[in-house]
């Protein structure tokens, strides 16, 4: 009630609409939304407003039908392709790593190409991330396995993890949708061979592999989701 007062008295204000929509973002989503498209309109040539609202956007996919995920998915990639027509440096790089993911979700399979390949081939600075490398891979291997093409979608699995020698890669989390489907086909060695190859540079794979290699010598799947 007292964020709604301030929002009300102050309809301007942009760090009362940052602030409130952060408070918001999980409690009310349809009204941070709302902020967040109002502060937008006030800050046109700020991208962080797109990007947040694309966050935003994102929270709606787990409880979501699958038409309701399907357009969260598209309303989420609409936002981040202005947030990154809009944000430049290192801000720009973390949504493009988004881009690719979210165009795949919303069945934009064009545009998951496009923005895989700006991912996968985009310049590395002397510190070598990762993240672009292992979603851009992700995906490219996720459209191989659509297309019936499990042996090229294997690649994609390790070459999503693999990375210049000599290039210094920081933990990331990690996309683990293209494991899952390879393990349901009876992949398991390949993915045993990712949870290792990629256990340096996947915070979720640093803190779980053993517990996923154990699973893979059981015959289970291992617990991917939520990570």
């Amino acid at each position: 009630a007292l964020w709604m007062k301030y929002l009300e008295k102050f309809p301007e204000n942009l760090t009362i609409m940052a602030n409130a929509a952060e408070l918001f973002r999980y409690g009310d989503s349809d009204l941070c939304i709302e902020i967040l498209k109002a502060a937008g309109k006030f800050d046109p040539d700020n991208g962080i407003w797109a990007k947040r609202l694309g966050d935003s956007y994102r929270l709606r996919l787990s409880n979501s039908s699958l038409k309701g995920r399907n357009e969260a998915a598209l309303l989420t990639l609409n936002a981040f392709e202005r947030a990154y027509r809009l944000l430049s440096g290192l801000d720009r790089s973390f949504v493009l790593d988004d881009l690719a993911r979210w165009a795949y979700l919303a069945g934009d399979r064009e545009k998951a190409l496009k923005y895989s390949k700006l991912m996968v081939e985009a310049p590395k600075g002397p510190i070598y991330r990762g993240r672009g490398t292992h979603h851009g891979h992700t995906v490219f291997g996720l459209i191989a396995m659509d297309d019936g093409d499990v042996e090229r979608a294997k690649e994609h699995l390790l070459d999503s993890v693999t990375f210049p020698v000599g290039k210094s890669v920081t933990l990331f989390s990690g996309d683990f949708r293209l494991a899952r489907r390879l393990v349901e086909l009876g992949e398991a060695e390949t993915v045993k061979t990712f949870i290792e190859e990629g256990s340096p540079h996947v915070s979720a794979i640093k803190s779980r592999k053993l517990e996923w290699l154990e699973s893979l010598d059981s015959g289970i799947m291992p617990n991917f989701e939520g990570l």
